[in-house]
């Protein structure tokens, strides 16, 4: 198996793969300085408080940009919805 192969987890936002969710995570910092919300185009002053109520008014793809963002340490049941969501969707992201 090539080594590209095993990098299953693909940043929406640039055409790095990591071999892990933490991996991508952790990468995901480096683009934390957004004030435009890369899913819906929204000028923002908080992007992490954008996605979190964009994913709980039932937006995935927000509940993705929330969970990378590092969103979740105040809800943890939340954060894991959020995690199992990524994990099953991320790759189909392009933002």
């Amino acid at each position: 198996m090539s080594e590209q192969a095993l990098l299953e987890f693909s940043c929406p936002l640039c055409p790095r793969k990591f071999h892990t969710i933490w991996g991508l995570k952790n990468h995901f910092r480096e683009h934390k300085n957004m004030n435009k919300c890369p899913i819906c185009r929204k000028s923002v002053k908080n992007l992490m408080k954008h996605a979190y109520h964009q994913f709980v008014k039932g937006d995935e793809e927000h509940g993705v940009l929330w969970y990378l963002l590092g969103g979740g340490n105040e809800n943890p049941k939340l954060r894991r919805i959020a995690r199992n969501l990524t994990e099953k969707i991320v790759n189909g992201l392009k933002w």
